[in-house]
């Protein structure tokens, strides 16, 4: 067990940043009062005073106020999601039987990492105040002298001197349990970096398309951007040398993501313009013209079509019938395109 005290929440975040970098641990946080990090916090006469806490497991003789408090748990700590997790099983399993279809599923041996490792980070926000100090720990003075805090808090606030530490108690390694947490077989089981993800969404986002390439440029941005003029780390460190499927995945949320975002400002583009509305007419089986009030309608019979702009929206059951769709389009003469899909069995 380690006891530290920081100035502030910046501080802790950024020491509990480097051990995870310096090993190979891995905290998310786990709960965190609303009051944690309060900027303007004061000393409040009505207010518990306490001389000990989870946080800070050595008596100190000093009293304080907590403003409040934030944990961490390891990464492989207990799993809070598996309702969630059985609740979405059920519903694969009803859609698959209700359309006859066969969800594609990965096949893993565990259907979780988490193995309850009991492993904390605690931390505590509080008020101190060191002319209010004891020396013994016992029942009567410290009695007495919270008598006295709260009587000077109560008549002169002003004259209590007070100081704001963020006191913080980290696991040893000892502490977590039911997985390694040195060497080769806990480097397998990190989790990517974050500015290693960041960098391959920006090379994804660039037009790289190639995992090698992928990798060839996380090489020299861990070693020349990283690690700058330090010793790099294993290559067997996940952490900063992903695998080709997390690599992979990171690209495809990448790319996925991006796609969401330009569908969303098509739509909302058009939801804004308040165009007229439009009718529509089948050219042929899948295919469907758009065009606003006013414009005169192709005669689809005939090869004479007087139409100068119009928008069209092409739904295709299938790659076959794209020359009957390219027949129509030479017809219907100039055409303003928009977009076409390309949806089977429609």
């Amino acid at each position: 067990m380690a006891y530290l005290e920081f100035k502030s929440e910046d501080q802790v975040t950024k020491y509990i940043r480097e051990q995870e970098l310096a090993t190979s641990q891995k905290f998310v946080i786990l709960n965190k009062d609303k009051s944690f990090g309060q900027k303007d916090a004061q000393p409040l006469e009505g207010k518990k005073l306490s001389w000990e806490n989870k946080s800070i497991p050595l008596f100190s003789g000093v009293p304080f106020q907590i403003v409040g408090t934030k944990t961490y748990e390891c990464h492989q700590g207990k799993d809070r999601k598996t309702r969630a997790k059985e609740k979405y099983a059920a519903e694969v399993k009803k859609k698959a039987l209700e359309e006859h279809a066969i969800v594609k599923r990965r096949k893993l041996l565990v259907n979780t990492k988490k193995v309850d490792c009991k492993a904390m980070i605690n931390i505590a926000h509080v008020i101190r105040f060191p002319d209010f100090k004891v020396n013994e720990s016992t029942v009567r003075s410290k009695t007495e002298a919270s008598r006295t805090l709260k009587k000077t808090l109560s008549e002169m606030p002003s004259s209590v001197r007070s100081e704001v530490v963020y006191c913080v108690r980290f696991p040893t390694l000892s502490e977590h349990s039911s997985h390694p947490v040195v060497g080769e077989e806990a480097y397998v089981r990190e989790t990517v970096d974050v500015r290693v993800k960041e960098k391959i969404e920006q090379l994804t986002l660039s037009g790289v398309r190639k995992v090698t390439e992928i990798k060839r440029n996380l090489n020299f941005f861990i070693e020349e951007e990283l690690f700058h003029g330090e010793q790099p780390p294993p290559h067997s460190r996940r952490r900063y040398y992903p695998t080709d499927s997390d690599i992979r995945n990171v690209m495809f949320k990448t790319k996925t993501t991006r796609e969401s975002v330009v569908q969303h400002k098509h739509s909302s583009s058009g939801q804004q313009g308040g165009g007229p509305e439009r009718t529509s007419v089948p050219l042929t089986e899948g295919c469907v013209v758009h065009a606003g009030p006013g414009t005169p309608l192709p005669n689809l019979s005939s090869s004479r079509s007087n139409l100068t702009s119009i928008e069209t929206r092409f739904v295709l059951p299938s790659r076959k019938k794209l020359p009957r769709v390219r027949q129509y389009w030479n017809i219907a003469g100039v055409i303003s395109f928009v977009y076409y899909d390309i949806r089977p069995g429609q």
